[in-house]
């Protein structure tokens, strides 16, 4: 399994972090982040810095990263009637 759940409730993917060390990289700059700073009021993680975590935002405001979705099932559509399932 490549995910964990944080002390502070959050999915951490363990691919690039060492939890023996409570280390785990930024996934911006691949700086070490400390994941004992998790939770703790003015947290980045899993960020570095402020910066590391707009550059984050901002890629997703421009649509560089995507959520894969299946395409809907298109026997239906526009056909008027209510879905059966």
């Amino acid at each position: 399994m490549a995910n964990v759940e944080s002390p502070a409730g959050l999915i951490l993917d363990i691919r690039h972090s060492t939890f023996d060390t409570g280390i785990m990289q930024c996934p911006i700059c691949k700086i070490p982040v400390d994941i004992a700073t998790a939770g703790k009021e003015g947290s980045t993680f899993p960020f570095c810095s402020d910066r590391c975590r707009t550059i984050d935002l901002a890629r997703w405001l421009d649509g560089k990263y995507q959520i894969p979705v299946l395409p809907d099932d298109e026997s239906h559509a526009g056909d008027g009637e209510p879905d059966e399932r």
